[in-house]
């Protein structure tokens, strides 16, 4: 780990996604977060944008978005994701 870095750690939290990580975010002064991103080729996650394109947008500090390599299969959707 570069100097001065440190790791924060991992919090659970019940909570729109993009605005937990926006809070974090500011919370903890961060310097950067880094971030998973999937590819959602549906019309809904098209239309309304992705958690990880409004964190980009609204951070206040640097964002790191690691996408998945071509090829990787897809996640799993969350058991509460509409039906596609």
């Amino acid at each position: 780990m570069a100097e001065g870095a440190r790791l924060a750690g991992a919090q659970l939290v019940e909570a729109d996604a993009a605005a937990a990580l926006l809070h974090v975010v500011e919370e903890r002064k961060a310097d950067l977060l880094v971030i998973g991103a999937i590819r959602d080729t549906s019309i809904v996650g098209r239309l309304l944008g992705t958690v990880a394109e409004e964190v980009v947008r609204k951070a206040t500090c640097d964002v790191l978005v690691v996408r998945p390599a071509v090829g990787d299969p897809e996640p799993n959707p969350p058991e509460d994701a509409p039906a596609g």
